[in-house]
């Protein structure tokens, strides 16, 4: 289920398939509707691990732990901030899809830290459980 929200952005980023929608329900033409699609595939990443970071943020809560949840957006907004600081200072012509890169590179930052943490807590669980 999680492959389908990416697909749909993926699919309304090309032209044939999102000019009618981007045209006729949101009312883009000309630069601003080539910026859109281009800032839709980028946000495709984004959505296609945004269930992922959801999901061990739910197993954190399940567990009663939530200091994974702490650490990992702790991680991901330090991460986004300096990205942006990044962005701007290196590369000021991206405009609005700075924003885009950024949400789409610090979420795969923030499911490395969850996995990590979740690994090393699931090994710490089944240790003192066994």
């Amino acid at each position: 289920m999680s492959i389908l929200s990416p697909m749909l952005l993926l699919l309304l980023s090309f032209g044939f398939a999102g000019d009618p929608v981007l045209r006729s329900v949101l009312g883009l033409e000309g630069e601003l509707l080539l910026e859109t699609r281009g800032l839709l595939r980028i946000l495709a990443v984004y959505v296609a691990f945004y269930p992922w970071v959801e999901y061990f943020i739910g197993r954190s809560i399940l567990i009663g732990n939530t200091k994974p949840i702490f650490i990992g957006r702790l991680f991901s907004v330090s991460f986004a901030i300096l990205a942006l600081i990044l962005c701007i200072c290196f590369f000021p012509g991206l405009d609005g899809k700075m924003a885009g890169i950024v949400m789409a590179v610090s979420s795969p930052v923030e499911l490395g830290i969850y996995l990590l943490l979740y690994r090393k807590i699931s090994t710490t669980t089944m240790n003192v459980s066994s």
